[in-house]
């Protein structure tokens, strides 16, 4: 990632602008900083985006210097609103799915020949329905997701 820089102002720039901007000039590849500052373009350090939460939402910002470099910065804003009950939904849904998916898993100790085969049934019953509540009702977050009992077969 490069900056372009006019008047103190940098924006975030590509080096195959440079070369469209330049079409009668012969660049070596790779290009050195050297030949880049000439055309005042100059080196970006890339910098991950800060992890936040659905309540926020990261845009990217403009380049700014740290010490002496110019860095690709993040702004961090409150998410509106709507962007909010959206994530919130997206959330539930995915929550939803995931449980379903549980459920799906120990299906087959429904069955009545399976069933009176299990020893602990208790526990998947508690397990399942656990898992139906969550489904039926899914929340933002699942603070504890149930752990599915290993099934004991009697012998």
């Amino acid at each position: 990632m490069y900056v372009f820089v006019t008047n103190g102002t940098a924006v975030y720039y590509a080096l195959s602008s440079l070369y469209s901007d330049n079409p009668d000039t012969s660049f070596p590849v790779p290009t050195p900083d050297s030949t880049l500052a000439e055309y005042d373009v100059f080196p970006c350090v890339v910098v991950n985006p800060p992890q936040v939460d659905y309540t926020e939402t990261v845009t990217l910002g403009g380049p700014g210097l740290v010490d002496g470099e110019w860095t690709q910065t993040w702004v961090t804003t409150p998410s509106t609103p709507e962007q909010i009950a959206q994530r919130e939904q997206e959330m539930k849904n995915s929550n939803k799915s995931q449980a379903s998916s549980y459920l799906s898993e120990t299906d087959y100790t429904d069955l009545p020949n399976t069933a009176s085969q299990i020893t602990n049934m208790q526990e998947i019953l508690a397990y399942r329905q656990a898992l139906r509540q969550i489904a039926l009702a899914p929340p933002v977050t699942v603070q504890n997701w149930p752990v599915r009992p290993a099934i004991i077969w009697s012998t």
